[in-house]
């Protein structure tokens, strides 16, 4: 969903226009998904001279992908896991939280991933997709600041 209204806008729009034969509750989410895995690198040893090191090198890649959707308001979560990324996956993902409480409008806060534009995924009925702007200097300073907290 593409719009030029501010967030607090758009929710409240959302809010106002609820169908109550539908919904029961709205309530916002934020989604987001990461991958975890383990490359293996094979490194020096020390060993004594004249000895061969012992240990079994065996190169492998092994991964998934944690997706998860989060409601600051509520404190809901929903995680899901999966060996990969793609439409296919993120709209079954879509289908699998629409799940959750079908009687709640999900309004969920996206970034733009490639997988998260295609336009051709069916939403559930629902879920509203809000993308987060491709530029947003306010979520940069944010970071920033965060970042300085950490040290």
């Amino acid at each position: 969903m593409r719009s030029s209204k501010k967030l607090p806008d758009l929710i409240n729009s959302f809010r106002i226009g609820l169908d109550k034969d539908k919904y029961d509750s709205l309530n916002i989410y934020f989604q987001d998904e990461s991958r975890f895995g383990l490359m293996t690198k094979q490194k020096r040893v020390l060993v004594s001279k004249g000895v061969e090191p012992v240990g079994k090198y065996q190169h492998s890649y092994k991964w998934l992908w944690l997706w998860g959707s989060f409601s600051p308001l509520t404190g809901d979560a929903f995680y899901w896991e999966t060996s990969n990324v793609g439409n296919d996956i993120f709209e079954a993902y879509l289908k699998v939280l629409s799940d959750q409480n079908p009687r709640e409008l999900k309004l969920l806060i996206i970034d733009n991933a490639g997988f998260h534009a295609c336009q051709s995924i069916e939403v559930p009925e629902n879920i509203r997709l809000i993308r987060i702007p491709a530029y947003a200097p306010e979520l940069k300073s944010c970071r920033k600041s965060m970042a300085m907290d950490e040290r």
